[in-house]
């Protein structure tokens, strides 16, 4: 018969929690798995062919994930290579497909043929998540920016680590921006607009850029808000 989504169970605060679904052993397979990690930075924008036909389906708008078991699920399509194309047709319902249908990498994606398109859906009305933008803060309280990118692997969509700065938008350059990386070890529960990380990741977190620019940012942010 057909497949049927299964979509995540949020908890009723509707954050994920992700800690049980997570061993220790998991953790070390990625870590061995490093050089296969990608960027969901990198995969965006790429076009979706079929092998078998050659069929273009469409380009990756927005990557979906299961907030509890932060695993890449689902793949978002649009018609066009621009991204402003998305905007302009927000609403319309979009093509997609799982992340298991994926055979190949490269400068473009490839699936095994346009069956892929039929793949159970998996995004935010199902409570899956986009993260990217959502704001991280830790337990206690304390904030620590947005996500503007997330490592994962793409065989099983695990996410090993996420990027976050003060604005978390992926179409800066990271270089303008001071850019820190957090361990998935470090995430405690995922919802639609915020990731909450454990007591004392700011100090964990790896920099990986400073940002020419981002004291600026960060005083007109706080101007804003007040």
């Amino acid at each position: 018969g057909a497949r049927q989504p299964q979509p995540p169970q949020p908890s009723s605060s509707g954050f994920g929690k992700s800690d049980s679904r997570r061993k220790a052993s998991d953790l070390q397979k990625l870590q061995k798995q490093d050089a296969l990690l990608l960027p969901r930075s990198l995969v965006m924008d790429k076009e979706i062919i079929t092998r078998t036909s050659g069929k273009r389906l469409g380009y990756i708008d927005e990557l979906y994930v299961d907030p509890v078991s932060l695993e890449v699920t689902s793949l978002y399509l649009r018609k066009n290579m621009s991204s402003l194309t998305s905007l302009a047709s927000s609403g319309a319902p979009r093509d997609h497909v799982s992340l298991s249908s994926l055979r190949q990498i490269g400068d473009v994606v490839l699936v095994h043929d346009e069956s892929s398109l039929l793949d159970p859906p998996a995004d935010e009305s199902l409570g899956y998540v986009r993260m990217v933008g959502s704001e991280v803060c830790t337990e206690d309280g304390l904030t620590l920016g947005k996500v503007r990118d997330f490592l994962f692997n793409p065989d099983n969509g695990q996410i090993a680590s996420i990027r976050y700065d003060a604005l978390g938008l992926a179409s800066i350059p990271q270089e303008l921006l001071g850019c820190s990386r957090l361990d998935e070890r470090d995430i405690v529960a995922v919802g639609p607009t915020k990731t909450i990380v454990r007591r004392g990741s700011d100090r964990r977190a790896v920099r990986e850029s400073e940002g020419w620019v981002t004291e600026y940012v960060t005083s007109f942010v706080n101007l804003i808000a007040g």
